[in-house]
């Protein structure tokens, strides 16, 4: 297996880089679309906002709603619509109906492109956050960080036999994705993010240190000692490789936010990356962006186009 994913991860790395873009300001009444999962939803944050919200977990204060208040994007004639949805795969983007768990109990939420369709949209940008419940990163987290074991036959490598044909499946979502935007009318931008790195940036394998930050902080110490660490980034490289090389395939551009964190990831003195603990595993919350660390995400898909840094609404920046 370690044979076959060098190559891959060699190949997608290739293909993760984006190039620099001239400054694009939204054109009067431009309308921008963000469509995904619960990163672009901004799940956990509250502030509720567009259809099924409740239930999609969509807050005003995820990326897009800091977006629309970016020149970049919008403007005053203008306006923005997010139809993201926690927990939603590439499938719910193109033609499969979402369950989700309401305060009523089970939402039905409608695929997200034909909703964009049926409204009659004609988004001039459309940004997309999808793939990680493709290859269920979270188990993957658990399997990496809170499960002991090593080596090719410990739970975290155990992974890779589901995670690669997940990926597979994925680019396949993505590049029919991208097609279906493609051909919205008005379409001029699609920008599809790949998935931010919330881990320590720092050596955590000293005892005190790793106590000091957690739970989260005892079992990346593990992981680093098991050498689990260097494969959990491998598979985030490898998602956003795959998001990235069906960018390229697609005449989309990819936004690297992988360090978008930097600085601010799990243990830092201000975590813009919600910590996991029993409260926050069972609201699904945990390892979620905070509004500072949707902010982070906004301004690198303002970077992106080559514009300017977008309003700023939870607080400095750090």
């Amino acid at each position: 297996m370690a044979r076959r994913l060098a190559p891959l991860i060699a190949a997608l790395l290739l293909l993760a880089g984006t190039a620099s873009a001239a400054a694009q300001t939204a054109p009067p009444g431009s309308l921008y679309i963000a469509l995904g999962d619960s990163v672009a939803a901004g799940h956990g944050l509250g502030n509720p906002t567009g259809p099924n919200a409740a239930a999609c977990g969509r807050s005003v204060d995820a990326y897009p709603g800091v977006l629309t208040r970016s020149p970049d994007f919008t403007n005053p004639l203008g306006a923005g619509v997010s139809l993201a949805c926690s927990g939603a795969v590439s499938a719910n983007l193109l033609d499969t109906v979402q369950t989700v768990e309401g305060p009523g109990g089970p939402v039905p939420v409608p695929p997200q492109m034909p909703m964009v369709r049926a409204l009659n949209l004609a988004p001039s940008t459309v940004t997309v956050t999808v793939g990680a419940n493709d290859v269920g990163y979270g188990a993957v987290i658990d399997a990496c960080i809170r499960k002991r074991g090593s080596g090719p036959e410990g739970p975290c490598a155990q992974e890779a036999p589901r995670v690669v044909p997940a990926l597979e499946a994925l680019y396949a979502n993505l590049v029919r994705l991208f097609g279906e935007i493609d051909a919205l009318p008005g379409t001029q931008r699609i920008l599809a993010t790949g998935y931010y790195d919330p881990f320590p940036e720092e050596d955590l394998t000293n005892v005190g240190r790793a106590l000091a930050c957690g739970p989260i902080g005892v079992g990346i110490r593990y992981a680093q000692l098991d050498g689990d660490a260097v494969l959990l980034r491998a598979y985030l490289t490898l998602l956003n490789g795959t998001i990235a090389q069906a960018a390229a395939a697609s005449g989309a551009r990819y936004v690297d936010i992988t360090r978008a964190l930097d600085g601010h990831r799990l243990c830092s003195d201000l975590p813009w990356v919600v910590p996991p603990s029993p409260g926050t595993i069972a609201d699904g919350s945990a390892f979620h962006p905070t509004a500072l660390g949707e902010e982070a995400i906004a301004r690198a898909l303002v970077r992106a186009v080559g514009g300017s840094t977008p309003v700023i609404t939870g607080g400095a920046a750090g």
